[in-house]
């Protein structure tokens, strides 16, 4: 990833928006496919500055979306291609009946983590700190592989520096192709 970078995700949406704009339209091609391949790469390098940013978030699920429906890996494997990552849930029309997805198993033996959020914003963590959080603006509350929470604070009156969560934004991270 680039480290110290910002979450600058302009520069591999323009890449993409360029690349349609010279006549690569979305459909089941190598071409199209490969665009949708840069694109992802491009994003992945911003995966730690962009933790808690929605629109990296959105364009995840665009993409993945992209690929699914246009038959990505498929294209890209039988053209050589290393099609995105070799890492990431099973296939469901690859999964035997009544079998499930190990991502969908849930483990009942770990004690459940809580994290609340109240006043000013004070946070106590899942180590049971707390802390006083006066920011103004959107942040990352809860990020995991599978939902992330931001949360965005604003002033509570003018000349005043205290301030108040005034939106909690989820974000499903769960693979909608992944039947549960």
């Amino acid at each position: 990833s680039v480290w110290g970078a910002e979450c600058e995700l302009e520069s591999c949406s323009s890449s993409y928006v360029s690349g349609t704009q010279s006549g690569i339209e979305e459909g089941p091609s190598v071409g199209y496919c490969s665009l949708v391949q840069r694109y992802i790469q491009c994003t992945t390098e911003y995966r730690s500055a962009c933790r808690g940013n929605l629109q990296y978030h959105s364009i995840q699920r665009m993409l993945s979306t992209f690929t699914t429906r246009n038959n990505c890996t498929a294209i890209l494997q039988s053209v050589g291609s290393q099609p995105f990552s070799s890492e990431g849930p099973p296939n469901p029309n690859t999964l035997s009946e009544g079998s499930t997805p190990d991502k969908c198993r849930y483990d009942g033996n770990s004690s459940p983590a809580f994290c609340s959020l109240f006043g000013d914003p004070h946070l106590k963590t899942f180590e049971d700190q707390y802390m006083t959080c006066g920011v103004r603006g959107a942040w990352p509350l809860i990020n995991t592989p599978y939902l992330a929470i931001q949360v965005t604070n604003e002033a509570v009156g003018p000349d005043n520096t205290a301030t108040a969560t005034t939106k909690a934004s989820p974000v499903s991270n769960y693979d909608n192709s992944v039947v549960c």
